[in-house]
């Protein structure tokens, strides 16, 4: 006896074929998301360390170029000040990305 289909099964085969689908992707979905969110608190202890980092050294030279102010030694100072702006420049774009990915995690 040969199977026979009307376009109620066929509607009924396609609407559960599309439903199984939804399923499919909705766990998917959420696996996918919560990989993101683990990745973006990696990115986010990194971002972290980036800015401490910056900010020891810019504490040190501080500590070098008022050495190097008393001391009077002017070119020494100068070059000092350039490397304290650039390290200044670094800590700015590390807090930049630090709020960045703490808003993507709803964390600011």
């Amino acid at each position: 006896m040969p199977l026979r289909l009307d376009k109620y099964s066929i509607a009924g085969i396609v609407g559960v074929v599309f439903f199984i689908s939804l399923g499919v992707y909705g766990i998917l979905e959420d696996k996918i998301e919560k990989k993101v969110q683990i990745d973006y608190q990696e990115v986010l202890k990194i971002a972290q360390e980036r800015a401490s980092i910056a900010e020891a050294s810019i504490n040190n030279l501080q500590s070098k170029c008022n050495e190097l102010f008393k001391s009077q030694n002017e070119n020494e100072y100068n070059l000092c000040i350039k490397e304290l702006s650039q390290k200044r420049m670094e800590l700015t774009s590390a807090q930049v990305d630090l709020f960045d990915i703490k808003s993507k995690l709803g964390l600011e």
